[in-house]
């Protein structure tokens, strides 16, 4: 019986490592295809890891249990009733975080998920001439009038038709040339524009501001602020101008 539970044990930790291994490529998945993410989609998935790891561990805490103590020995019923609650409790949650996608965007999230893992896409290379291309048009999507990454519902698949090239080749040279994944590279445009209008007009509402760069939220906004910036959207304004003018620099792409 030991044996058998060691070996349980054995392939609990094994399926949660490679569940881990998993919900990072998705993560990395979900930043080469949207621009606004508030960890919703990866709530979901490490929700499930969650429960998935309650249920084996209580399982396993009920058996040992069971063959140490004995079946009456009292606690059967608590070690019932809380994977019940646990199972409640994410239903409702997954409930509440799960986003509808759509089904263009899905695939096209699971293909670069694929090729973030496939070795022979690190390796692959696009020619110089299509490198330049998107990295040129890359740098006029960023700017007046078009200033794409101000629509807090862009995503790659949005932006690729703007520019009319292949997802995958923007992805990749995302990816490879300019060193960042298409959710960063958008948010740190985002932050430059926020940083500008800061300076610009020091009485409008941080919120306000955030809204027209392409937030969608207060808590996403500032987390990417504090990334890109270095400082919260609060401090930053609270700077002297010309300290602000000299440490803003101009993000890549």
């Amino acid at each position: 019986m030991l044996a058998s539970i060691s070996l349980f044990v054995a392939q609990m930790l094994y399926y949660l490592r490679a569940s881990v291994r998993i919900l990072r490529v998705q993560a990395r998945a979900a930043k080469s295809l949207l621009s606004d993410i508030e960890d919703r989609e990866l709530d979901t998935l490490r929700l499930l890891i969650v429960v998935v790891a309650v249920h084996w561990v209580v399982g396993t805490a009920r058996t040992l249990h069971s063959l140490l103590l004995g079946k009456d020995a009292g606690f059967i019923v608590l070690f019932a009733i809380s994977e019940v609650m646990v199972t409640l409790w994410a239903v409702i949650a997954l409930l509440r975080t799960t986003v509808a996608v759509a089904t263009p965007d899905r695939q096209l999230a699971e293909e670069i998920a694929e090729n973030l893992e496939d070795p022979k896409y690190a390796r692959s290379a696009l020619d110089e001439s299509t490198r330049k291309r998107i990295l040129r048009k890359l740098a006029e999507a960023w700017s007046a009038p078009q200033a794409l990454q101000r629509d807090s519902r862009l995503t790659l698949r949005l932006l690729c038709d703007q520019l009319r090239e292949n997802p995958h080749y923007v992805s990749q040279v995302i990816n490879q040339d300019l060193g960042t994944s298409f959710y960063d590279l958008v948010n740190s445009r985002r932050v430059h524009d926020a940083r500008d209008l800061l300076d610009r007009y020091p009485d409008r509402p941080i919120q306000q501001i955030a809204d027209e760069v392409g937030f969608n939220s207060k808590s996403t906004f500032n987390a990417a602020f504090k990334l890109h910036a270095g400082t919260t959207p609060t401090a930053y304004r609270r700077r002297r101008p010309e300290t602000q003018a000299d440490a803003r620099s101009e993000p890549n792409g």
